[in-house]
């Protein structure tokens, strides 16, 4: 059986190794929100800032125990929220299409079901529509 360690490594290790430098210099002790403006204000991409989103609500003293608390989330967060893509609703629909390329197909049938039950924007759905074929068309 294996150990809660290997289960993570050494993939998942990769992306707690992403996060970190979005973090460099951090004031600490801080709360997830501080955290997370910190790595905005460093301009991480929306993937680490869902992970940073993700951890849980507490305080942090040093980033030893961040480390800790990222090792121990889904290696993409995105598959914990009920939206893969942080702040949705006030994204631009071009923010949306873009985002779409680092989606699962998964993740996109939850953006294509979120946008068809509220605000229905044809561009979206149909650029949901053709990633979802895109992944069930095998290569040539």
């Amino acid at each position: 059986m294996p150990t809660p360690a290997a289960k993570h490594a050494p993939e998942h290790h990769k992306h707690v190794a992403e996060t970190l430098p979005y973090l460099r210099d951090a004031v600490y002790p801080a709360v997830r929100e501080q955290l997370l403006e910190w790595a905005r204000d460093r301009a991480a991409p929306q993937v680490l800032l869902l992970r940073l989103e993700a951890l849980p609500e507490r305080r942090y003293d040093h980033e030893a125990q961040v480390t800790e608390a990222l090792r121990r989330l889904p290696a993409d967060p995105r598959d914990t929220f009920e939206l893969p893509l942080l702040n949705y609703d006030e994204l631009a629909t071009e923010e949306i299409t873009r985002a779409l390329d680092s989606l699962t197909e998964a993740q996109v049938r939850k953006v294509y079901d979120h946008e068809k039950q509220t605000k229905r924007r044809l561009v979206i759905l149909h650029a949901c529509e053709h990633r979802m074929h895109e992944k069930l068309t095998p290569p040539q």
